[in-house]
């Protein structure tokens, strides 16, 4: 559905891609926040790392005693040398998500110090 690279000091959207379906989804801004949030409440409760959030689709209320829609999206992060990537998808094989997550936060950050 959409990538997102943020800068961790300024919370500046430094990269974005929106696929099919997220055409009209929350600006980068706002998901930047959003993830920002996320880690800030980990450091609260934890060490503040995250990997996967997972969202759910909730309950239908018209079905007997309310049965579950299915698993919604999910988002997938990391966070490194000052870059947050978050992927947000609808894929069954999250672990593929988080090596794809992994190498392309690899990839920047690479191109990014060569640049530097």
């Amino acid at each position: 559905k959409r990538i997102n690279l943020y800068d961790t000091t300024s919370g500046k959207c430094l990269y974005e891609r929106r696929f099919q379906g997220d055409e009209e989804g929350a600006p980068s801004a706002g998901v930047g926040s959003f993830v920002s949030v996320l880690y800030q409440f980990a450091r609260e409760v934890d060490y503040g790392s995250i990997s996967r959030v997972m969202y759910d689709t909730g309950y239908d209320k018209s079905v007997p005693h309310g049965h579950h829609q299915g698993p919604g999206p999910e988002m997938v992060t990391e966070r490194r040398d000052g870059v947050i990537i978050s992927v947000f998808h609808c894929s069954a094989d999250h672990s593929l998500v988080h090596r794809f997550a992994h190498q392309a936060l690899n990839e920047y950050l690479q191109h990014h110090k060569n640049r530097g």
